[in-house]
């Protein structure tokens, strides 16, 4: 084996393991970066997911309310469980 064959394998070696390394390093720092960013994302849109969740919510109950207040005939008026609306 020549001198200049034994010099290019050894830099074809460096080379690769060069190469490995700096995609390694990419691959690490790009998950580490998309992650972080997602969870930012995430950490930020609870407060408002969260609150349109409650006011819907509560919304609904209002309106079950009223519903029950103004659709329900009284007791006294009531002679048969059939007249009662169904929830």
């Amino acid at each position: 084996m020549t001198l200049r064959l034994r010099m290019t394998l050894v830099l074809v070696a460096i080379v690769a393991l060069g190469l490995l390394a700096a995609d390694v390093v990419t691959y690490t720092m790009l998950r580490s970066f998309l992650t972080s960013r997602v969870d930012t994302e995430l950490a930020a849109s609870v407060t408002p997911i969260g609150r349109s969740l409650v006011d819907t919510v509560y919304q609904h109950v209002l309106a079950w309310r009223e519903y029950g207040r103004l659709a329900m005939p009284s007791r006294t008026q009531a002679t048969t469980s059939s007249e009662w609306p169904s929830p």
